[in-house]
């Protein structure tokens, strides 16, 4: 998972985020690092090889998440259960 770190500095310098939402996008590529600058939407880019129960979310407490690209398909066919 890539661009977590960006809103966990942002949240701790006391900014909040435009309309409290981050963006999800299971694609695996490279997102916008620049959303603070032009006021964007924060985003957020896992890889499809990620196991979502291992990744650390807690940068997301209070913010509405919302899925803008791709989808988690190889999570829910991974032999996991």
């Amino acid at each position: 998972m890539t661009g977590h770190d960006l809103i966990v500095a942002h949240r701790k310098a006391g900014h909040g985020l435009k309309n409290q939402t981050v963006y999800i996008d299971a694609d695996g590529l490279p997102i916008n690092r620049e959303w603070r600058e032009y006021g964007e939407h924060a985003s957020v880019s896992i890889d499809p090889t990620d196991y979502p129960e291992t990744l650390d979310f807690r940068f997301a407490k209070g913010l509405l998440p919302r899925w803008r690209a791709g989808t988690p398909t190889a999570w829910s066919a991974s032999p996991r259960q």
